[in-house]
């Protein structure tokens, strides 16, 4: 599939997988929403997207609030025109033995890693772009 001129949304760009991603699919030609929790790790990111030549728009949202997920997309209609592709890459991960592990922590970790890869993926019913 080519994916020059088209617009990919990216979830977790701030820093490791979701960055990569974001930066590879500028190299390939896409301009990108960069989403993430972090302001400061989305800004970087979006500069080196800049640098590549491809246009980067941000937006701060924690992806296990629907509404947040929601506003993120509607922000990239807003900024890009909508988007093309969606990576739904924001995810955590639990690294202590699971005896120490909280039902708080569990909740989290599917709030992150299940809903808010359902929220992004089900575009809310609409034809994203």
């Amino acid at each position: 599939m080519a994916i020059e001129n088209k617009v990919a949304l990216v979830t977790g760009a701030g820093q490791g997988i979701g960055r990569g991603i974001a930066l590879r699919l500028a190299k390939d030609g896409t301009s990108v929403m960069l989403v993430d929790v972090n302001a400061t790790r989305i800004e970087a990111v979006a500069a080196e997207v800049a640098a590549l030549g491809r246009k980067a728009a941000i937006f701060v949202a924690d992806i296990s609030d629907r509404a947040q997920v929601y506003a993120a997309i509607d922000e990239a209609e807003r900024q890009l025109g909508g988007f093309d592709i969606i990576v739904n890459n924001a995810g955590i991960a639990q690294v202590q033995p699971l005896s120490d592990v909280t039902p708080e922590e569990v909740d989290r970790i599917m709030r992150i890693n299940v809903h808010g890869t359902l929220w992004g993926d089900s575009g809310r019913g609409e034809k994203i772009h």
